[in-house]
C-alpha cells in the first residue's frame, strides 16, 4: 500500500523550493533545491549520507519551517538526481572525496545561498558529515555551525574485519585495476529491501516511505560502493579525524547507541578533541536518526530547532 505522504511531500517541495543544477567538480551536474528567505536568520545546508537523495529530507525541512532560515538540500555527485561518474549508474563511486568538498564550496557560492552577515549551518548525516567536517577544517570561514547526525568518522566493519584490513584489501583491489568494481558482496539497489533487521531505523513507515521515493523514481537508486569509493572513504575519514582541531565552529553530534553502521568510539574521540563540541546520545537509535521512530526523532528534531532559534 502506497504512503500518500510521499506525494504530499513532493508537492510541498515543488511549491516551496526551487530546484537547480550546477557543474560539479567531478565532471557531472549536481542537483540542489533551495528555499530562500532573504531576511532570515541564516542558511541551513543539508548534506545527506551515501545512497541518499534530497527527497528523504523533505519531512525534516517541513519541521524547520518556523525557524526562519533559508534551506538548501543537495544531492552529492554520484547519487540522487545528480550526475553519476560511471556508465553503470548503480555503482557508488568517487575518485576523491575532495570532489564532494569542492562541490559544497561551489554550492555555497551559488546566488543567495551564502548571504552576507548571516550564518551558514551545515546539518549533515553519515557520509555528508565526513564531507562537512573536511570542509569546515579546510575552509573554516565558510561554516558557522555544524550539526552532525551519525557522522561517518569510521565504518563499522565488525570484529573480524578491522578497518586497516578492509582498507588494505581496497587498496590492493584498486592497484589491480578493480577500483570501479563493487566491493565484495555488493550489487545494484534492491527496491524490495525488507524492514526486518534493517540497520537504519525502527520506524516501518519512514523506512517504506524512503523506498517508495525510489520506486516512483528509479533514477534515484544507488547500489553498493566500489572498491575505489571505499578506499577514498577511509582516507577521508582519517583526514576528518586528524583535522578536528582545525574546525573553528561549534559542533553538535547526534549518536544512536544501536548504530551498527559507523564507529561510535570515533565520534566520542572526535568530540573530545574538538575546540567546541557536544554529543547527544539516543538510546536504541539506529543509523538514520532523522528517519527514526518518533520517540527518538521528535526530541532530536526539537534539539535542532532550539539550537537554530537560539543562534545569534
Amino acid at each position: 500500500m502506497e504512503d500518500t505522504r510521499v506525494n504530499e511531500q513532493l508537492a510541498w517541495y515543488r511549491a516551496n523550493l526551487t530546484e537547480d543544477y550546477f557543474a560539479g567538480a567531478g565532471g557531472g551536474v549536481v542537483r540542489y533545491g533551495f528555499q530562500s528567505r532573504e531576511t532570515g536568520r541564516g542558511t541551513i545546508v543539508i548534506l545527506p549520507g551515501r545512497t541518499e537523495f534530497l527527497e528523504k529530507y523533505l519531512e525534516f525541512c517541513q519541521d524547520l519551517q518556523d525557524c526562519d532560515y533559508s534551506i538548501c538540500l543537495v544531492d552529492h555527485f554520484g547519487q540522487g538526481g545528480s550526475g553519476r561518474p560511471l556508465k553503470d549508474a548503480q555503482k557508488g563511486h568517487i575518485a576523491d572525496f575532495g570532489l564532494y568538498v569542492e562541490d559544497i564550496k561551489r554550492l555555497l557560492a551559488r546566488p543567495g545561498i551564502r548571504q552576507k552577515s548571516v550564518p551558514v549551518v551545515l546539518i549533515a548525516h553519515s557520509m555528508g558529515a565526513t564531507i562537512a567536517t573536511l570542509l569546515a577544517a579546510a575552509c573554516p570561514h565558510l561554516v558557522d555551525d555544524m550539526i552532525l547526525v551519525s557522522p561517518m568518522l569510521q565504518i563499522n566493519t565488525g570484529l573480524f574485519l578491522p578497518p586497516l584490513l578492509v582498507e588494505t584489501i581496497c587498496t590492493i583491489a584498486c592497484v589491480l585495476g578493480k577500483s570501479e568494481n563493487y566491493v565484495f558482496g555488493g550489487g545494484p539497489f534492491n527496491p524490495d529491501l525488507p524492514f526486518a533487521n534493517n540497520d537504519l531505523t525502527a520506524d516501518p513507515a519512514r523506512f517504506k516511505r524512503n523506498l517508495q521515493f525510489v520506486q516512483q523514481n528509479n533514477s534515484l537508486a544507488l547500489g553498493s560502493p566500489t572498491f575505489g569509493w571505499l578506499r577514498q572513504a577511509y582516507r577521508a575519514m582519517r583526514t576528518a579525524r586528524n583535522r578536528v582541531g582545525d574546525i573553528a565552529c561549534p559542533v553538535l553530534i547526534f549518536q544512536g547507541t544501536e548504530d551498527p553502521v559507523v564507529g561510535l568510539q570515533e565520534m566520542d574521540t572526535f568530540c573530545a578533541a574538538a575546540r567546541s563540541a557536544e554529543i547527544i546520545r539516543y538510546r536504541d537509535g539506529r543509523h538514520e536518526l532523522l528517519m527514526e521512530a518518533d520517540f527518538i526523532r521528535n526530541p532530536l528534531v526539537e534539539a535542532i530547532r532550539n539550537r537554530l532559534k537560539q543562534a545569534d
